[in-house]
């Protein structure tokens, strides 16, 4: 209802209410229009009290009290007595009729007083007037009361709306300005363009890059927003910026990202297009375009990148060498555990060629003594026997020639028996070696070899210095040479031997090779089989090496290598 409206309906009271009412149309708050509103009453009836009450619905508390015709101390009391029943808001009734009387009985006030009250958007006035004296209004008095009352809230009404589009408009401001301080610490360049492409607002990061002020932008382009000296047709940002704006017609989204040789940074323009209601016109198409400055988190991620790498390369470098280092003792152990098992069988053998060598010492001193008594002692024995029975018989002149004879073979008899002192002693050591040294040594065994077996032809390299080498290498060489041609005569069937024995710097080789049947080296038999595990053990005493290749009817090579010569 608008104020004119209650004039018209009023009209008995017209002038009155048309001043009031201009009054409520111009004044902009309530609480100005309250004394106005007090000084018209009073010029009806001076004697009455009245109080205008104005509360919200959900919170009585928060509520607008005024009076006219009360003292303080009246006013006072009315005022607390309504504060005490704000403070239980579940007693608010719907029905006003109900509140009437309960302002009524609260507020310490006749029941036949003019109470008038009314509920809009949520809040509720209430116009209270009596007498003091118990006089009663009158109708026509009555009727001024409602209509000053109507006009009162219709202003109240009017402001509260006024009120809300202004507290509207003042949120969207609000909402504008935080949006703006948002958009505008960003780090980013946030550019809004309008439908040929120009820039029509940007955020103030184009400050920070003092590129501009965000309050002179009138449709600038981009290139010359961002590049605004550079005249060059083949500027790199020009040609991404027109290819970028070609192609987000059909993908609306499009990214680009490229080295600005002027600003010597790293670009990424991102480009939205759309229509946006920014404008009133509808028909405008606004597009958002995102310039951010990749420069640091590029050389970040470079730095980062060479980081991981080296970091990678030391990870790679540690891993391949506790590879190498897990490599080396998995070798380790398998070599401690090869030689845990070379010395065992080392330990075997050594156990097995002590109890073969104390056999063959007692076969040989066996074989000594036996060659001693049945050849040497019986010899001497017998030479004996025949010179005690010459010096015991007496001869004549014509037995003297066979006496003669005799002796003669005693003395033949004592040669044979001092060649088998010193084949015996040649079998246990041989002197030449000492006397004669070890090629003489060497010759005389060939030839001794040819002389008893004439059908195995014997051809002899021989080469070598013979102070280079020591004592003991002598020996062990006569003696392998000794063995190789006992088993070639016993076991090859050969008709032809090469004995090859040189020296080439600081290299001694031995190879004794024939054409017999040959055999399996097998690693148990020469371990076993005391001949060639003893010619093994005299090479290796004597620090050398020897090695056996044979295979069956291809022949045996028998070769021996001694390093680092040095006579001792």
């Amino acid at each position: 209802m608008e104020t004119n409206h209650v004039v018209r309906e009023y009209k008995d009271y017209a002038g009155g209410l048309e001043s009031f009412a201009s009054c409520a149309n111009q004044c902009p708050d309530p609480e100005i229009l309250l004394p106005c509103f007090f000084d018209k009453l009073y010029e009806v009836q001076q004697t009455g009290k009245y109080i205008v009450i104005k509360f919200d619905e959900s919170d009585p508390a928060s509520h607008l009290m005024a009076s006219k015709g009360f003292d303080d101390l009246e006013y006072q009391k009315i005022a607390e007595n309504f504060s005490s029943w704000c403070k239980q808001p579940e007693y608010l009734p719907k029905n006003l009729n109900f509140l009437q009387e309960i302002l009524a009985r609260i507020l310490e006030i006749q029941a036949d007083s003019f109470i008038n009250a009314s509920r809009q958007n949520g809040q509720i006035i209430v116009f209270i007037g009596y007498y003091e004296d118990d006089m009663i209004f009158r109708r026509d008095d009555t009727n001024f009361f409602n209509a000053l009352v109507d006009i009162l809230k219709l202003s109240m009404r009017n402001q509260h709306m006024k009120n809300s589009a202004y507290a509207e408009v003042q949120n969207i401001i609000d909402a504008k300005h935080q949006w703006e301080a948002t958009v505008d610490v960003l780090d980013v360049l946030i550019c809004l363009l309008d439908e040929n492409g120009k820039v029509y607002r940007a955020n103030k990061t184009l400050e920070k890059w003092q590129l501009g002020n965000v309050r002179c932008i009138n449709k600038v382009d981009v290139h010359d927003l961002l590049h605004p000296d550079c005249h060059d047709p083949r500027c790199k940002l020009k040609l991404n910026w027109l290819q970028l704006w070609k192609s987000s017609k059909k993908s609306k989204v499009e990214t680009c990202e490229f080295y600005d040789q002027l600003n010597q940074c790293e670009l990424s323009m991102t480009l939205l297009r759309g229509k946006n209601s920014y404008d009133r016109d509808e028909n405008n198409n606004f597009s958002t375009l995102v310039i951010s400055d990749n420069s640091e988190s590029k050389w970040a991620l470079e730095v980062l990148q060479e980081h991981n790498e080296e970091l990678y390369s030391q990870v790679q470098n540690q891993t391949i060498k506790i590879n190498t280092i897990s490599t080396s003792l998995q070798n380790k152990i398998h070599e401690h555990r090869q030689d845990r098992k070379t010395l065992q069988m080392t330990e075997e053998r050594l156990l097995s060629l002590s109890a073969k060598l104390l056999t063959a010492q007692e076969e040989e001193r066996k074989y000594i003594a036996a060659e001693l008594h049945d050849g040497i002692g019986q010899s001497i024995s017998a030479i004996k026997f025949n010179l005690e029975n010459l010096l015991a018989t007496k001869w004549t002149e014509d037995e003297d020639v066979n006496q003669k004879h005799n002796l003669q073979k005693i003395i033949t008899r004592l040669s044979d028996t001092v060649e088998d002192v010193r084949r015996i002693s040649m079998g246990l050591r041989p002197s030449m070696i000492d006397e004669l040294g070890l090629l003489i040594t060497v010759q005389w065994l060939c030839r001794t070899f040819q002389n008893d077996f004439k059908d195995i032809s014997l051809d002899t390299q021989l080469n070598l210095d013979e102070e280079k080498i020591s004592e003991i290498q002598k020996v062990s060489i006569f003696r392998i040479i000794q063995e190789a041609l006992n088993n070639i005569a016993k076991y090859s069937q050969a008709d032809k031997v090469s004995i090859v024995l040189q020296a080439k710097e600081d290299t001694l080789y031995l190879a004794v090779e024939d054409n017999g049947i040959g055999f399996f080296p097998d690693p148990g038999q020469l371990s076993n089989g005391f001949g060639l595990c003893s010619m093994k053990e005299r090479a290796k005493l004597s620090r050398g090496d020897l090695f056996i290749q044979s295979s069956p009817d291809n022949g045996t090579l028998i070769k021996a290598v001694w390093k680092h010569l040095a006579a001792e």
